[in-house]
Parts: structure tokens; sequence; C-alpha cells
């Protein structure tokens, strides 16, 4: 099982937001959730990706 979220800020920026341990959301809530990965693909960014600029047979020997 994996969990792809969205972070609003890096560890690198020096915004106020995020370096400022009382602004920072807590590690339990990572942030909106893009996608599940569950049982060798994503759920919903492989339908959102369907027709992006992939060459299926470069990746075909890929387990």
């Amino acid at each position: 099982l994996s969990l792809a979220a969205a972070e609003p800020h890096g560890a690198e920026p020096a915004l106020y937001a995020a370096r400022c341990p009382h602004l920072r959301p807590p590690p339990w809530s990572p942030g909106p959730l893009l996608d599940v990965g569950f049982l060798g693909r994503w759920w919903l960014l492989e339908e959102a990706l369907r027709d992006g600029d992939i060459n299926e047979e470069e990746f075909g020997h890929l387990p």
C-alpha cells in the first residue's frame, strides 16, 4: 500500500509557513491525498495520465 500526497512546502524554502512549527500540519496528516497505490498500480493517477506521451514498449520489460 502506498500513498501519494501533496506537500505544500518542501524542507528547502525559507517561507515563514514552512519554518514555523505552529503553522506546519501534524506529521500524521501529509496533506491532500493524490492517489493510493495498491496491487502494483496507482488507482487515480493511472486514469488521469492514460493519454500521456509514454512509450509503452520502452517499459514493457519492467515488473
